[in-house]
């Protein structure tokens, strides 16, 4: 599926019977359109960071960003890679070092800040290409949008909480295909979102 096949599964879920044959967010194009180009990126990367999807798993050897402490309390800072949408851990998984995130002074790059010199982190990689989602998580995508279209859209706001329990059962679906793939023996297979509900 495309991107824009995935909108229109999500405006179809949700009643709304207008195709997109691309989305657009420039003046001149529909509210369809152009709500769902600014939507689709934002809920794609949300529901990226929810789970340790086995398609989406990366791993980078981060080079050194600074030579000297950037804070007191940490020796080392790296800049995240490019395609990172959530950083999971530092590899190999027994090493159970400290770090944390802070965005750099200047607010425009985002550190990685530990005391470990020589740092390799498997994180969660922006996969852009609808192409390499298993169809799992297209659905539970599609859903997830379908809630998010409900308000600006004016559609009925029952629809919005349909869209929203059809989502969570999705993405429960979905987690169970992905925990199928392959796991260490330290990753909890299943989401703490979902732990919760059970």
């Amino acid at each position: 599926m495309t991107d824009v096949e995935i909108c229109n599964l999500s405006l179809r879920r949700i009643g709304v019977t207008k195709k997109l044959d691309s989305l657009d967010d420039s003046p001149e194009a529909s509210v369809e359109s152009s709500t769902c180009a600014l939507l689709f990126p934002l809920m794609r990367d949300r529901l990226l960071e929810t789970y340790e999807w086995p398609f989406a798993h990366g791993r980078a050897h981060l080079t050194e960003a600074v030579p000297v402490p950037l804070r007191s309390d940490w020796a080392f800072a790296y800049v995240l890679p490019a395609d990172c949408v959530v950083p999971r851990d530092i590899v190999p998984e027994s090493d159970r070092s400290p770090w944390t995130v802070e965005a750099s002074d200047d607010g425009k790059k985002q550190w990685l800040l530990t005391n470990v010199e020589d740092v390799e982190i498997s994180y969660t990689k922006r996969i852009a290409n609808p192409a390499l989602w298993p169809a799992s998580f297209i659905d539970a995508l599609a859903w997830l949008l379908a809630g998010e279209l409900v308000m600006p859209l004016a559609v009925s706001q029952a629809r919005e909480g349909v869209a929203m329990k059809r989502f969570e059962l999705a993405l429960d679906a979905a987690a169970v295909v992905a925990a199928r793939q392959g796991r260490t023996q330290d990753t909890d297979p299943t989401p703490s979102s979902i732990a919760a509900r059970g």
